[in-house]
């Protein structure tokens, strides 16, 4: 049985800290790149690339999503076929099964959540060859794994004022950075990737500081003014495809753990064939639209919801014309990038509105209801009994 990290967002979170939190991804992107780039490359290096027949990627939580939302740049990238799974669901009905040739990435960003600690373990078990992503050196998922990738979003996090809490926003970020480069790695070792082109897509992350930085300035009013005029809502439909599924689910995440408000993440196309018949008029919806492979599908269904009274708000591109005229609201994204890195930047509206939401409230951005809240909480999660 592992011991949890003591949390470190016992005392309250002020929704000054973590608007403050928000802010402070434009400068860990670039660090993180420059810290986990040679880990990356120390990792990958020992691995025989010709041996390696497919990648599986796991984690609960925000790991999870995070394995969710790179999914793409690895298919497109990594020359390897790469599913996310979620971490219970690996190492009890997943692991055993393991192609030859699996190459399996545990995420934990304490490090001793129990259940992919186990994910790793039974992984390796069985032959597998394992990487953890983490952002705690010698946590037990760093020593499960046969190698360890250290991110340092500790190095960039705001740091809790005086009698208050601080939130680690920014491992998210660190998950999502350690895994675009290692998909970018595995591409480079296999041949998948020329080096032109892998120092391309290095130079396309780097990008994402700068369309933070304007995408929360554009949205900080909008975001505002749309909590205030929601705050009574019973719950908030947030729908995405592909990477931006996974945008959908951290931004509900972010509802359930701040505010403690209902966030629903729907498949973009599942909403069609199951909360549709829950859309009523004033129903909020929020429609995650990056350019790319499902923009189309999402207007069809920013269409649906309207038609049925929803009140839909569309996170889209600045020049998305053809999206914003179907929405209600529309919370633009300055700036493009493809869409398999689309998640760094279109989650920037959903951390926005989920503090501003508990402002809203008249609620800190983050606190525990009580001691017995805080308790099961780290039980539930890491202090669970691992299978070996």
């Amino acid at each position: 049985m592992s011991t949890p990290e003591p949390w470190p967002n016992i005392r309250p979170v002020s929704v000054e800290t973590m608007l403050n939190a928000v802010d402070s991804q434009i400068e860990l992107i670039p660090g993180l790149v420059q810290h986990l780039a040679p880990q990356v490359h120390a990792a990958v290096s020992q691995l025989d690339a010709k041996t390696i027949t497919g990648v599986l990627t796991t984690g609960c939580g925000d790991s999870l999503y995070a394995a969710m939302a790179t999914r793409l740049a690895f298919e497109k990238y990594s020359g390897y076929r790469t599913e996310p799974i979620e971490a219970l669901e690996f190492s009890r009905y997943t692991a055993h099964y393991l192609p030859k040739g699996s190459l399996v990435v545990g995420i934990s960003a304490g490090g001793g959540t129990s259940r992919p600690v186990e994910a790793v373990r039974q992984a390796k078990q069985v032959g597998a060859k394992t990487i953890s992503v983490t952002g705690r050196a010698g946590s037990p998922i760093s020593q499960a794994a046969d190698h360890a990738i250290i991110q340092n979003e500790r190095d960039f996090r705001v740091p809790a004022p005086a009698g208050g809490g601080s939130f680690a926003l920014g491992n998210y970020f660190g998950s999502m950075v350690a895994l675009y480069l290692l998909a970018f790695e595995l591409g480079r070792i296999n041949g998948a990737l020329n080096a032109a082109k892998h120092e391309e897509l290095i130079a396309e992350l780097w990008r994402a500081p700068e369309i933070i930085r304007a995408t929360i300035a554009a949205n900080t009013e909008l975001v505002k003014d749309y909590a205030r005029q929601v705050a009574d809502a019973p719950a908030y439909y947030i729908l995405g495809g592909g990477p931006s599924y996974a945008t959908a689910m951290f931004m509900a995440a972010k509802l359930f753990e701040m505010p403690q408000a209902h966030g629903v993440p729907v498949e973009l196309e599942e909403w069609a064939h199951e909360q549709y018949f829950l859309t009523r008029p004033a129903t909020q919806v929020m429609v995650v639209a990056p350019p790319g492979n499902s923009v189309d599908r999402a207007r069809e269904q920013i269409i649906g919801a309207k038609d049925m009274g929803g009140h839909v708000v569309a996170i889209c591109d600045q020049h998305d014309t053809d999206t914003q005229r179907l929405a209600d609201l529309t919370f633009p994204i300055v700036g493009e990038l493809s869409e398999e890195f689309s998640p760094l930047t279109y989650v920037v509206p959903g951390e926005l509105f989920a503090p501003y939401l508990c402002a809203a409230l008249n609620k800190a951005a983050f606190e525990f209801i009580s001691p017995q809240q805080y308790k099961v909480n780290m039980r539930q999660v890491g202090q669970s009994q691992m299978r070996l």
